[in-house]
């Protein structure tokens, strides 16, 4: 099943805290289609909706914050058959070395 809720990290500079942290909340929950928040020492990293909401809407409502954040590359979310080729990998690292098994003795 595809998963409906993007989610897009928000870097900054300096660190949230304070009256800072409570204006970054405030901002991102009165939002409609905001469906998590996480706020770190220098991120915010938000789910969302994306027939609701956009990252720039969400960029607009950090300005409105009075606190400037940098978007970060989202992060690709990796499939079942991805992980487990990346497994599988890992093991016969383990078992093999780099250089993988040999024909030849």
């Amino acid at each position: 099943m595809k998963n409906f809720v993007n989610t897009v990290r928000f870097q900054s500079g300096k660190t949230i805290s304070g009256e800072h942290e409570n204006n970054v909340l405030r901002e991102l929950s009165l939002l409609k289609g905001i469906d998590g928040l996480h706020l770190g020492k220098d991120f915010v990293e938000v789910d969302y909706f994306p027939q609701l909401q956009s990252p720039d809407s969400l960029k607009q409502a950090l300005g409105r914050a009075s606190f400037e954040f940098t978007e970060l590359p989202a992060r690709q979310e990796r499939g079942l058959f991805k992980n487990m080729i990346s497994n599988l990998t890992k093991e016969n690292r383990k078992t093999d070395g780099r250089k993988g098994r040999s024909c030849c003795g």
